[in-house]
This record gives C-alpha cells, sequence and structure tokens, in this order.
C-alpha cells in the first residue's frame, strides 16, 4: 500500500476519520451521506481536522508538560501514552480551548 493512500475509518453513520487515532469529533474528516467523498479526500489531503493539525504541530514534550504526571506510577507504551496525551488535548479543545495555544 503507497503511503499516499489514505486509510479511513467509517462509522455506521457515514462519518469518515483518518485510520491514525480514534473515532472522536476532532478527527472527523466528514460525512459520506452529507459531505460526498470529494470534501472528505480534501479534508484528508489538507489536514483540515483539528486531530490532524495537532497531530502534525505539537511537540510530543509540549503534550507531555501540558498532559503529564511526572509523579505517576502508571507505565504506558510509549504511542499509548501519546494517544492518551493527543485525547485530552482533543477534548480541551472540543470544549473550546485552543491547540496548546495554536489555531
Amino acid at each position: 500500500m503507497s503511503v499516499n493512500s489514505p486509510c479511513l475509518a467509517i462509522s455506521a453513520d457515514y462519518d469518515v476519520y483518518p485510520n491514525i487515532a480514534e473515532p472522536a469529533e476532532w478527527w472527523r474528516l466528514g460525512n459520506l451521506k452529507t459531505d460526498g467523498i470529494h470534501k472528505i479526500l480534501r479534508n484528508y489531503r489538507d489536514e483540515r481536522t483539528p486531530g490532524m493539525r495537532m497531530n502534525r504541530t505539537i511537540p510530543v514534550s509540549e503534550l507531555a508538560k501540558t498532559y503529564g504526571d511526572p509523579n505517576s506510577k502508571k507505565l504506558y507504551d510509549k504511542s499509548d501514552l501519546i494517544s492518551r496525551f493527543m485525547h485530552q488535548c482533543g477534548v480541551d479543545h472540543m470544549k473550546g480551548g485552543q491547540l496548546n495555544g495554536r489555531e
């Protein structure tokens, strides 16, 4: 499979998400029935979702400073911890916050 070929997840309600994270609103590319495939693929190509922008622009070190707990005794796989931080950032964004000062 080519790296340039999108891998998408489609919900039962026809909402489309990049298949790189959880199916959450901040990752939603659009709806097949209401938006159409061209808009969805354009959103994917241009990384228009808040989740895709934060994935590309916010360094893991910033996510760790904002959402990490240096006193925690919990153990995470690195990718799971990054996913957790990105989830927390997405929740904050949906509550009206910016993506760590970015929009």
